[in-house]
């Protein structure tokens, strides 16, 4: 796939007539999947099979809202840090159209962590009315480690490239949302998240290609020392973001806390999900390459960068 340039992805959305920051949620229909089943990991399981329709259901919701708290915490903290101190960077004086496609990214972020935010207390007010997140936390350590290296993303250009796998993953999932509406056990899917993530994808289309034009910016202007110290750094970085967090058993945990018959089978659960190296649904996007279309189109002009992707 080719990579659009800033200028052209600029003129693209000054001639947009959709409003993406526009989204209104209908009451949720509790009786139908939130996304679909292969995108949550035990799924991925044996024991999967064993649950009941309800508690599949009812773990497919879980799951979903889940899902929404992780694009809220990518939107609004790594890409918003990382993006927004590059920004800053007097090296983007010399690209004005590339400034202002992370301004155009900046602020589609801050509208999709509202729309996510607004999604989950639509489905679980229980939850969310009083917290942004309940499934998903970071520890001290991961905070203050994101808030010291995301001040350096054009010698970290590895944390680049983590934010546009990471788009690239939002892509494919909205995608894949939206051309399998109907799950293989649960039925169709439920209206607001495909409402949700028909608004998601017109934007994050667009930010992979801004995140690859930032790339080869930021790479073209770096040694040779440079970016052999950031493929490494790639690497474990990938490693590190791919191996399931704890978010996935405070799902489950969840899930038994409302069907207490699960209590049995608790350590069963959280057993399988521990027995995965990687997330199941993450590390297919380095499996399949027509996943992360603009990472391929980067290697072909940086193929020292390959290495960087093998787990």
């Amino acid at each position: 796939m080719k990579i659009l340039e800033p200028e052209h992805i600029v003129e693209q959305r000054r001639n947009r007539q959709e409003h993406s920051s526009v989204f209104r949620f209908t009451d949720v229909d509790r009786d139908r999947p939130f996304i679909p089943e292969q995108y949550t990991q035990l799924y991925h399981t044996d024991i999967y099979s064993e649950l009941t329709y309800a508690q599949q259901l009812r773990y497919n919701q879980l799951f979903g809202v889940r899902t929404n708290e992780q694009f809220m915490l990518f939107e609004s903290g790594f890409t918003n840090s990382v993006m927004g101190n590059i920004l800053q960077h007097k090296m983007l004086d010399e690209k004005h159209s590339l400034k202002q496609c992370l301004n155009i990214l900046l602020a589609d972020e801050k509208k999709h962590y509202e729309m996510f935010r607004s999604l989950n207390v639509t489905c679980a007010p229980e939850i969310y009315n009083n917290s942004k997140y309940y499934f998903v936390r970071l520890s001290w350590f991961e905070r203050g480690l994101l808030a010291v290296v995301s001040h350096y993303p054009q010698h970290i250009i590895s944390l680049l490239w983590i934010v546009l796998l990471m788009e690239e993953h939002a892509v494919r999932f909205s995608v894949d949302l939206l051309k399998f509406k109907t799950t293989k056990n649960l039925g169709e899917l439920e209206d607001n998240f495909v409402h949700a993530h028909t608004m998601h994808l017109k934007d994050e289309a667009k930010h992979v290609h801004i995140d690859a034009n930032l790339i080869d910016f930021v790479l073209e202007r770096s040694s040779k020392n440079k970016k052999a110290v950031n493929i490494s750094l790639l690497n474990m970085l990938i490693k590190a973001t791919l191996r399931p967090k704890h978010a996935g058993i405070n799902v489950i945990n969840k899930l038994v806390d409302e069907f207490p018959d699960l209590a049995s089978k608790s350590s069963h659960l959280t057993g399988a999900l521990r027995l995965f190296s990687y997330d199941p649904v993450m590390c297919s996007m380095l499996e399949d390459q027509s996943q992360i279309p603009m990472t391929m189109a980067l290697l072909e002009l940086y193929p020292e960068f390959e290495q960087a992707l093998v787990i």
